[in-house]
């Protein structure tokens, strides 16, 4: 599997938000205010698919300007959007907020919804899908571990505290893309400390700290694995 790190960031850095591109045709997160970052790093003509981890706006705003790329362009294939349920939903809404509605026929002429919830098994292409519920303070909020035709299982937690999902996904995964938000514990993202505490636990695992802070990025470089933005990671 190749990963593509198109961000590492939170909203509040320079640095563009934590999304992925797996394969060339997987893209994973679509956070608002990226869309341009994105368009030097991911050719959106080979996206196949759209996975989405929840419905915050640094993980999902970005997803009606895909959309239009994908009309205008008049891709031959349609896109799957993998997301938790309502997705579907919430993209009409952003539609309508920003005068720029499109019929539902239109919609599902280039993209083909699969609404999601925890603890569920897909198989969609070459790709294996187990869905984890983590903690954050939105309802619908789950993390991935993916395998891409049967090979390593890598982890993708969104945003996350710690809880039984997010150990459950580790245990799950060899390798694991960890929201590393803040220096300190909060009850809707892991700290560096947190996430430090993990790589000790489970030695076996290689981790791959995402969405991080200014803080955590100056003061933690040395302990955590950071990929820079636009790092090609084979797994």
């Amino acid at each position: 599997m190749k990963v593509k790190v198109v961000g590492n960031g939170i909203t509040w850095v320079s640095r563009p938000n934590s999304s992925f591109v797996i394969n060339d045709e997987l893209l994973l997160d679509t956070p608002q205010g990226s869309t341009k970052f994105m368009l030097e790093e991911v050719d959106f003509s080979k996206i196949k698919y759209i996975l989405i981890t929840h419905f915050h706006s640094d993980h999902f705003m970005g997803l009606h300007l895909i959309y239009e790329f994908v009309k205008n362009r008049r891709i031959s294939h349609r896109v799957k959007v993998i997301a938790p349920k309502t997705a579907y939903r919430r993209l009409r809404q952003m539609f309508k907020l920003t005068e720029n509605d499109h019929p539902k026929s239109e919609i599902f002429s280039f993209f083909e919804f699969f609404e999601l919830k925890p603890n569920m098994n897909l198989k969609v292409g070459d790709y294996s899908i187990q869905t984890f519920k983590t903690k954050h303070n939105v309802k619908y909020c789950l993390g991935y571990v993916l395998s891409y035709k049967n090979g390593t299982p890598v982890g993708f937690t969104g945003d996350t505290a710690y809880c039984n999902g997010l150990i459950e996904l580790i245990e799950s995964s060899e390798v694991i893309f960890l929201d590393t938000s803040s220096k300190d514990i909060g009850d809707r993202h892991l700290s560096a400390g947190e996430v430090i505490a993990l790589k000790k636990k489970y030695k076996d695992k290689n981790f791959y700290s995402v969405h991080v802070s200014e803080p955590v990025l100056n003061g933690y470089k040395n302990r955590l694995d950071i990929p820079d933005v636009g790092e090609v990671i084979h797994i």
